[in-house]
């Protein structure tokens, strides 16, 4: 069985030539949603700079996926570069992008997994082409789940994306999310499905869910990432 809740993001800090803001160490409060134990937002990736967390966020699927000096150089680049929040778009699947960009263009690596690359153009792009596409995007809620060591244990390594993100668009894909929803132990019914994309480990495809709680008592609710572990 899954965990429903990724664990927080360690603390990948910036290189020694540039400086992070103060950040909380500490996660506190709990808040229960759905019969389980969720972390409040505000509190789940600890740190008082959301663009900071982001930062981190990025250089750890860097030092994931990438050789060391690779990883080395693109967090010196992804701390270098200044950080604007992403004006939302009218496009559904460029709607859900990270709440952040960065003003840096990095170009395509390989990563270890071969076949895939990974890319910063405002936002980390993670595809099995070069230059990656640019639905190949990814956002804070799909990096804690792909960056969790449960899921990269279940798939054999990081999942990269392999569709756009998309509303559901039959009945099979709300049945996997139903089936999906149990194999995290949680009730399907205690969250609102937001979009659905394709994921892959390279050979096989999986549905990712993604979805916030319906009832958060009156807190935004942390928006969540669920993998099918059955393949398309």
């Amino acid at each position: 069985m899954k965990s429903v809740f990724s664990r927080p993001f360690s603390a990948v800090g910036p290189p020694k030539d540039h400086s992070e803001p103060n950040r909380r160490s500490v996660l506190k409060g709990l808040l229960l949603v759905g019969g389980v134990t969720m972390l409040k937002p505000t509190e789940l990736l600890a740190v008082q700079d959301p663009a900071a967390a982001w930062r981190r966020m990025v250089c750890e699927l860097a030092n994931t996926v990438c050789s060391g000096p690779v990883a080395q150089h693109i967090g010196s680049l992804v701390w270098g570069a200044t950080a604007y929040w992403t004006q939302r778009s009218a496009q559904f699947h460029d709607s859900y992008r990270a709440a952040f960009f960065l003003d840096v263009a990095i170009q395509p690596y390989s990563t270890i997994y071969g076949g895939r690359y990974l890319e910063f153009d405002r936002y980390p792009f993670y595809d099995s082409h070069q230059p990656c596409r640019r639905i190949k995007d990814v956002n804070e809620m799909e990096l804690r789940r792909f960056l969790d060591p449960e899921e990269q244990k279940f798939y054999g390594c990081v999942v990269s994306p392999c569709s756009e993100r998309r509303l559901l668009e039959d009945d099979s894909q709300l049945d996997d999310f139903k089936r999906t929803a149990k194999a995290y132990r949680t009730d399907p019914d205690a969250w609102e499905h937001q979009y659905i994309r394709n994921v892959t480990d390279g050979q096989k495809s999986y549905y990712a869910h993604a979805v916030k709680p319906r009832n958060s008592n009156g807190h935004e609710g942390v928006k969540q990432v669920f993998l099918s572990p059955n393949s398309l």
